[in-house]
């Protein structure tokens, strides 16, 4: 079965998207900055805990930390195998006010996605 990689899962595009593919028994990787938010998450949205022990591994960390990306596309170090498809929800998650009358408003990293 394939695994599968996900960023940006704690938020619910990407979220309900993990939640579909852990219950239909995929093994998943998912990059959280806080793994109890994202477990937490996920045991709202209906998967069982004994789903998420069995088919899912958070990777702490920042999408921003190359590291930690690789961590996340790796499934076994020793043989150097990475996950068979990626998902990504990363994008700014705040509307900040900008007292720039073209623009009075921003995300609150507005180049997430193209870094």
């Amino acid at each position: 079965m394939s695994t599968i990689a996900f960023f940006g899962a704690t938020g619910d595009s990407a979220g309900h998207c993990l939640a579909q593919t852990l219950t239909s028994g995929f093994d998943c990787r998912a990059l959280a900055r806080n793994p109890s938010k994202l477990t937490t998450s996920l045991l709202t949205k209906g998967v069982p805990s004994s789903i998420l022990d069995r088919h899912l591994t958070i990777i702490q960390g920042d999408a921003k930390d190359l590291e930690t990306v690789k961590r996340v596309l790796r499934t076994d170090d020793e043989k150097a195998t990475v996950v068979d498809k990626i998902v990504s929800g990363i994008g700014g998650t705040q509307l900040v006010f900008t007292w720039n009358p073209f623009r009075p408003f921003t995300l609150s990293d507005p180049k997430i996605c193209q870094e």
